[in-house]
């Protein structure tokens, strides 16, 4: 398989199990990593002190939470490629995932899309029934259902549609504005079964979508 020009992204903010278990699956998927950036967005929890042991990934910390939207958009502007990956630290993946989803998404003539997704517990043999699903549904593409749990953009869209809504108060939302900015332009999606991830469950958004009010103070 020809490797394409790509790169990931993910931001973080706390939660340093996660991360490590991201960047462990990473590995063992034949990932390059010198085409992942990690933004730190503030952790305190010795997220940074991990990350900082990663070789060959780039890394950006910010001192404070910026939200997703910023975080996104710092992680794709350092690695500017053909193809940029924006995802989740709570994910796992199978093995050459990010060939096998470009190489499914060019032969779609897709600009925008997402692997499939199993969510919740890790209570089965993630990789088995990976490999299983992809076998028994190669090819096959689930139009309108790209998500940003794991997202794959094509350079193109950010001239046409431009980048993540940088507001710390959208609360996670960013990733529907960028989606309806899609449909505007008339660029689709899908969600493409030649790749698989596992997810646990939103622990990047929860945690760096920034609350838009201070705490009320007791009186």
């Amino acid at each position: 398989m020809i490797m394409k020009n790509y790169s990931a992204t993910f931001a973080c903010l706390n939660k340093v199990e996660y991360t490590q278990r991201c960047v462990e699956s990473l590995l063992q998927s034949n990932f390059d990593m010198s085409r992942l950036v990690i933004v730190d967005n503030g952790s305190t929890d010795g997220t940074w002190q991990y990350i900082n042991t990663l070789k060959d990934a780039h890394l950006i910390k910010n001192n404070q939470n910026l939200g997703c939207g910023v975080a996104w958009n710092q992680g794709a502007l350092a690695l500017q490629t053909e193809w940029t990956v924006i995802m989740n630290n709570d994910i796992l993946f199978c093995h050459d995932w990010i060939e096998q989803l470009i190489a499914q998404a060019e032969a779609n003539n897709l600009l925008v899309a997402s692997p499939s997704m199993i969510e919740g517990s890790l209570d089965y043999d993630f990789l088995a029934t990976a490999c299983d699903y992809q076998a028994r549904m190669k090819n096959h593409t689930r139009p309108g259902y790209a998500h940003a749990v794991c997202l794959l953009v094509h350079e193109s869209v950010w001239h046409k549609v431009g980048y993540f809504r940088a507001t710390p108060k959208l609360l996670g939302f960013e990733d529907t504005i960028f989606f309806f900015e899609c449909l505007k332009q008339g660029i689709g999606n899908a969600a493409l079964a030649n790749s698989w991830i596992h997810h646990y469950g939103s622990v990047t958004v929860k945690c760096c979508a920034k609350p838009w009010a201070p705490t009320a103070k007791a009186g």
